[in-house]
């Protein structure tokens, strides 16, 4: 079921229950009714940050990590033709619910769920004696029904920074800090900067879940070059002198010359943790690299090269 749709499902659920008073009798209905490869992380240790001094700032951001193990946003757009969802704090909370890290039956990990994924009715109904225990009720019972049935297909953009073209080779040699060189886990997130947590500048760190996390792939996978064809090579680099980028700071050393990846992967688990208790640990979820496809702007209008995952034992 799409994601949009569920949201708008508890929202619709919520509303109506609070505007009727029914929550109670609602439940109590509902409930009598019976209901491979070695491993190689890439993580330079450098954060991937925009240069500030630059005048040009992005638009609406989500979250993207890549080959830094860090998440400082990059532009995102909404839900693609294919059904992959970019990674936002919110998604990544819901896909540890659905592949079972989390119980409706722990209260503090309801209202959490409420707090990180519904922070405006979070913050309106939290102080209400009345309402507040049939919000957590209801959230309750809907998380029962539908968490197993989040979207496992999730998206993260990042910058890869260009060298010089070769022209014998036809391709972009990608600069040593922005390779991905047979890579098995990818880092796909780290809100541990706490100014994503509802309602708070100091708290940061969850009580429920690791806000750190990785993919483990089915097959490991490289990028150390970009093709393209001598004269579309020409082309490309005419645009980049009509359309300078902001300069971008990857492992300390900024680059003006570079292209974004959007990584199109699948979840299909998560693997146990060592140390349930340490939520400093990152959680690392099992899943497949499906495609990629990187293009020449932050917006993603403009493509320059596609691979697509055709091995059937990855599946």
């Amino acid at each position: 079921m799409n994601m949009r749709l569920h949201h708008c499902m508890l929202l619709a659920v919520l509303a109506l229950f609070l505007s009727l008073g029914q929550i109670s009798d609602a439940l109590a209905g509902q409930v009598n009714a019976k209901p491979n490869a070695s491993v190689t992380v890439q993580t330079p240790s450098a954060p991937l940050q925009a240069d500030e001094k630059t005048t040009q700032k992005p638009g609406p951001i989500e979250t993207s990590v890549g080959h830094t193990g860090d998440v400082r946003p990059i532009e995102t757009g909404n839900e693609t033709d294919q059904g992959y969802i970019p990674l936002t704090f919110e998604h990544m909370v819901k896909l540890y619910w659905r592949f079972g890290s989390l119980s409706p039956d722990d209260n503090g990990a309801v209202i959490e769920y409420i707090r990180n994924t519904e922070c405006g009715l979070f913050q309106k109904y939290v102080k209400d004696d009345f309402k507040w225990p049939e919000v957590v009720t209801v959230t309750r019972e809907y998380l029962r029904k539908y968490a197993g049935q989040v979207s496992g297909k999730i998206s993260i953009v990042q910058p890869i920074a260009l060298d010089k073209y070769n022209p014998a080779k036809g391709w972009f040699n990608l600069t040593a800090d922005s390779q991905y060189l047979n890579v098995s886990q990818l880092e796909i997130a780290d809100y541990t900067s706490g100014k994503y947590y509802c309602g708070s500048s100091t708290e940061g760190r969850s009580k429920t879940i690791p806000l750190q996390a990785r993919v483990k792939l089915a097959s490991p996978f490289s990028i150390t070059y970009l093709p393209m064809e001598y004269s579309f090579a020409q082309d490309y680099l005419k645009w980049i002198e009509k359309n300078p980028m902001d300069s971008i700071i990857i492992k300390g050393a900024a680059h003006d010359r570079y292209a974004f990846v959007n990584f199109q992967i699948e979840i299909n688990g998560l693997s146990p943790r060592k140390n349930a208790d340490n939520l400093w640990e990152p959680a690392v979820f099992i899943g497949r690299l499906d495609r990629y496809d990187v293009y020449a702007d932050r917006a993603m209008t403009l493509p320059l090269h596609s691979w697509v995952n055709d091995r059937a034992n990855d599946r």
